[in-house]
């Protein structure tokens, strides 16, 4: 970079709005700036500052409009993209600020270009190309910089090169790129090439892990070379995990199971006791079975392997929990004719001796429970549950006894055997509460912010308490109050808070419910993968609040709040992407780039633009961002769901379905074909042509309600400009009628999501300019019909066991409240029906 006398003069001119900038003070820099340019019109460094400005305030309109000025200016006289001038780095922060990517890209390019022999010009391009996904051209100018790079003193030619590598690798994966096809078998050869005068550099486990990803991508011919390749460079591969692992995967995919076999026991048998060795274990001795069951070639081998995994877990590894959990995989992971062929002892003995030895241990229902389920009635099972139930009676005075009856009453409850008696189901609540009660003091001394290890005792109660009478709202309600009073001894408790969240909803109770969501504390991706806690129908959910009250702008500003994942995302993958690559990480390259795919084809996020674009908009510029979000969730064909419903811990029986069934409005949560639907609705509401008129695949209509699918059926009408419009809009709101009047659930949310339901489809037909005439009778109908539901709104208990409980637990307090919570939604929804 050649010294320019004027770029430091306007430095030194600039310097006060750097400071104001610096200092926070924004509107500060943008009068020192406009002091500046009224001065000396063409100071571009000034311009540029000013537009960094404008974006900090906010005024993103006339900031773009300022940077479209030095754009031009730019494109006229090269000379001020100097690769060392100050302007180049002011602009490139304006624009990224304003989200134009590509407009810093196309100014990076021509700035190297311009100034081929900067390498920090050069890099700052590719980096920019690689943060927008431009990766043919990311390919090109690394390479011309690796070129550029090539002996000059200082340089890092080679991290340029494998740039220039990942990029090949990053078009092959794009289908969409002229180059795709070519880019692997071209990688490889100038990889090849580069290696005979460059060895391996600092970079090596990094560069090798790059280089066996592209071979193994191309046939079996390519992995077997890329196996030979890891081998060879064992000492680096010993000291990865990432390389350790793929050599494992290509192993995998090329058959290799007695290898692997061979390989993991090793491993264990040398006292490494990672969990990978086990998984590979079981998937290779189920391969090694098969193909031993159709030639008999490998039945030695896979007779060697069971028995020395036995005399791993008998002898030296006996107290170990790996090598005795993995004897268990072992027989999970095969088929029942592989299983009825085993030597070792049957299943039954083998959960046994592993719950006496190891109950104790936190986790021992999560290691026991996928085997227990393989258990069928007989005396195997009977064995498994006598010995459980003795530690069930067990005093708790120590950490390892609460422990120990915590497992044995969750794996009881698991293989219980099949009976819906619901007093059963109370008599059990009852016995898992007062355990808890006891078990509390275990951790008295415990701060806040730690859960309490007695908190799935109350989950067991409350589970119960749900199972009991699904057709009862007073179940629900002691199970709220025993998880209400759980959560004062277990703020953190978040299972605890999650099933509390569902049975408020479920009893219309939807303040409350945003309530606990907000205290969950969801930050980043757990956004993405709980937000579906309050996100599921809150465009219905919403109207059981009163129009216009607090409590609505509440609940939508915490809907609201789960966007933030998504704006994160698109502001912190790319640089996380251009750090990878500035570091030569090129083994978590691809895992950023397809997480970012990930969240932009988030199911999740569909599933909000949908249910966000159902509710009243806030203005022209809040309408508009709701029909971008739709229109792009629209363009989805292949949505990916990274929801978690694990964290809705089941407690129930097996053969009595899962907790979130209990506690679902559907049968199915929301998935593909719920958000297919609601986005056709939000289609019709914005009035927006669907490019892709067939729904995409998986998913159910046991997603959706049957006024669901009746207000989908209305908006493929009017989407499809059909000529019945008006006699679909009549039988929808008769079919919603119907549904309420004929619904048997007694939980208000059942009820009043039907008329929620109706009030979007009024909305739709009003919002289309589509005769509501139809709709006058069935709303005042449907209204009559709330309001006698409202005035008998009870969630009393008719069971005398129940009502005892309840008595002793202070419940009448928070049946009180949920009961004037329930009258509450009733009044919301009225209010707004008169309103029609």
């Amino acid at each position: 970079m050649s010294f320019n006398p004027l770029a430091l003069l306007q430095e030194r001119q600039c310097a006060p709005v750097y400071s104001a900038l610096d200092s926070g003070n924004p509107s500060a820099a943008l009068r020192q700036c406009d002091g500046l340019l009224a001065k000396q019109p063409d100071l571009h460094l000034a311009a540029a500052l000013r537009s960094l400005a404008l974006v900090r305030l906010g005024r993103r309109a006339d900031a773009s409009k300022q940077v479209d000025g030095l754009l031009a200016a730019t494109s006229k006289n090269k000379a001020l993209l100097d690769g060392g001038s100050s302007l180049l780095h002011v602009l490139s922060i304006a624009l990224g600020s304003l989200g134009r990517t590509s407009d810093e890209v196309e100014m990076l390019d021509a700035a190297s270009k311009a100034a081929p022999s900067n390498i920090d010009l050069g890099a700052r391009a590719f980096v920019a190309m690689a943060k927008t996904g431009q990766w043919q051209r990311a390919q090109q100018t690394s390479l011309r910089l690796s070129k550029a790079a090539a002996g000059s003193k200082g340089s890092d030619n080679d991290l340029h090169f494998w740039w220039s590598m990942q990029a090949y690798a990053l078009v092959a994966a794009d289908p969409s790129l002229p180059a795709h096809q070519l880019a692997l078998p071209l990688a490889t050869r100038m990889i090849q090439k580069h290696l005979e005068t460059a060895p391996w550099g600092a970079r090596s486990d990094e560069e090798l892990f790059l280089y066996a990803t592209i071979l193994a991508r191309q046939g079996d011919a390519s992995k077997r070379q890329a196996v030979e390749l890891l081998d060879a460079q064992k000492e680096l591969r010993e000291k990865s995990m990432t390389l350790a692992i793929l050599r494992t995967e290509l192993l995998r995919e090329l058959g290799q199971w007695t290898t692997l076999c061979e390989e993991a026991l090793q491993a264990m048998e040398s006292g490494d006791d990672n969990w990978s060795h086990v998984q590979v274990l079981v998937e290779a001795v189920s391969k090694l079975h098969d193909d031993s069951s159709s030639s008999g070639s490998n039945s030695s081998k896979v007779t060697d392997a069971e028995a020395r995994l036995s005399k791993l877990a008998e002898g030296k590894g006996a107290k170990n929990r790996g090598f005795r959990l993995a004897r268990l995989e072992l027989v999970r992971g095969l088929s029942d004719e592989q299983r009825a062929k085993l030597s070792q002892p049957d299943l039954s003995k083998l959960i046994v001796a592993y719950f006496d030895d190891f109950a104790q241990k936190a986790c021992a229902y999560e290691d026991l429970a996928p085997h227990a389920l393989l258990l069928v009635e007989g005396p195997g099972l009977e064995k498994v549950r006598e010995t459980v139930a003795k530690e069930e009676a067990r005093e708790i005075e120590t950490l390892d006894d609460l422990y120990r009856v915590l497992n044995a009453c969750k794996l009881l409850r698991l293989v219980q055997a099949d009976s819906k008696d619901a007093e059963m189901d109370r008599t059990l609540s009852k016995r898992y509460w007062d355990i808890y009660k006891r078990a509390l003091v275990i951790g008295k001394d415990l701060p806040k912010t730690e859960m309490q290890p007695a908190d799935d005792f109350a989950l067991l109660a409350a589970q119960a308490c749900v199972a009991a009478s699904p057709s009862s709202p007073s179940d629900l309600v002691q199970a709220v109050s025993m998880l209400e009073s759980a959560l004062q001894h277990s703020p953190k408790g978040y299972r605890l808070r999650v099933l509390l969240i569902r049975l408020l909803r479920q009893l219309g109770s939807v303040d409350e419910a945003r309530e606990h969501f907000s205290k969950l504390g969801a930050r980043s991706v757990q956004l993405e993968t709980l937000g579906w806690l309050l996100v599921d129908r809150s465009s219905s959910y919403r109207n059981l609040l009163p129009q216009g009250s607090s409590q609505e702008a509440e609940f939508d500003s915490a809907v609201e709040g789960i966007a933030r994942i998504w704006r994160e995302s698109e502001r912190e993958m790319p640089e996380m992407v251009a750090k990878a690559f500035e570091n030569g990480i090129f083994s978590r390259i691809e895992e950023i780039v397809d997480f970012k795919k990930r969240l932009d084809n988030s199911l999740a996020r569909q599933l909000y633009a949908a249910e966000r674009a159902l509710c009243p908009a806030k203005g022209d510029e809040d309408e508009e961002m709701r029909r971008e979000a739709v229109q792009r969730a629209l363009r989805v064909r292949a949505p990916s769901d990274q929801r978690d419903f694990a964290v809705l811990l089941n407690l129930l029986p097996s053969s009595r379905g899962s907790i979130r069934e209990l506690t679902s409005l559907t049968r199915q949560e929301p998935g593909t074909r719920y958000v297919d639907g609601m986005l056709d609705v939000a289609a019709a509401v914005l009035g927006i042509e669907r490019e892709h008129k067939d729904a995409r695949d998986g998913g159910s209509d046991d997603e959706l309600t049957a006024s669901e699918r009746r207000l989908h059926d209305l908006a493929r009408k009017i989407l499809d400009k059909a000529s019945d419009v008006e006699a679909t809009a009549k039988a929808f709101f008769e079919g919603c009628l119907d549904e309420a009047k004929t619904t048997n659930s007694p939980f208000p949310a059942d009820q009043l999501l039907v008329a929620s339901v109706a009030l979007q489809g009024y909305q739709l037909v009003a919002r289309r300019q589509i005769d509501t005439k139809a709709a006058s009778a069935p709303l005042h109908e449907l209204r009559e019909l709330l309001k006698e539901k409202r005035d008998h709104v009870d969630f009393s208990s008719s069971s005398q066991e129940a009502a005892a409980v309840a008595e002793r637990e202070g419940e009448e307090d928070t049946k009180a409240r949920l009961e004037a919570a329930a009258r509450g939604a009733y009044n919301a929804v009225l209010g707004r029906l008169e309103a029609c």
